[in-house]
């Protein structure tokens, strides 16, 4: 699978590359598992997904950083989400590091 998306991180196993719109298949199969998105305390929707995907897009052309798709190497599937991320905590804005595994 090509992807107009520069890769930024790569491993043995991983590619790590900014998050394209083609990714939103592939994400919402993590995102919409309620055991995956227990910090939000609900499995996300069709539509929240393409939100989030659309924001990470967003941060990243306007920061030059933020939470990548994470591909397994040698099949090009896509396994999740980590990265970087301003966010705004208690008033203050902070760059925290997170991440979305689904199972594979």
């Amino acid at each position: 699978m090509t992807h107009k998306g520069a890769i930024t991180l790569e491993t043995e196993w991983l590619i790590l590359r900014q998050s394209e719109d083609v990714d939103l298949p592939a994400l919402y199969e993590i995102m919409h598992k309620p055991e995956v998105m227990y910090a939000w305390e609900h499995g996300f929707s069709l539509e929240e997904t393409r939100e989030w995907l659309n924001h990470q897009i967003t941060h990243f052309q306007l920061g030059g950083f933020g939470y990548m798709v994470v591909l397994l190497k040698d099949t090009d599937t896509l396994i999740g989400q980590a990265g970087l991320h301003n966010t705004e905590i208690e008033g203050q804005l902070v760059t925290e590091i997170g991440y979305i595994c689904g199972s594979m």
